[in-house]
């Protein structure tokens, strides 16, 4: 092949791969509904816990708690038990 001909597919095929990655990126943008910029975007764990703040009172917030600790403590127990009275 020739240097010059050589030198056309290289610019060609750049062409081709920024024209891809540009339909990629605005198909991801209609997708996600928000613009680029990273500064502007919230994380999605900070969105989730924004959105459990506001939909939960505090006290369904006490109750799951009183629900979890009441789990850890049956779990406690249950391997408190296969450990240490196995001994």
């Amino acid at each position: 092949m020739d240097p010059s001909d050589m030198a056309q597919r290289q610019q060609f095929l750049r062409e081709q791969r920024d024209k891809i990655l540009a339909m990629r990126r605005e198909a991801r943008e209609k997708q996600l509904g928000t613009d680029t910029d990273p500064r502007t975007k919230a994380s999605s764990k900070d969105a989730a816990m924004r959105q459990k703040s506001e939909t939960t009172s505090p006290a369904s917030e006490s109750a799951d708690r009183e629900k979890m600790l009441a789990k850890r403590r049956a779990l406690a127990a249950k391997l408190r038990q296969e450990v240490v009275d196995k001994q």
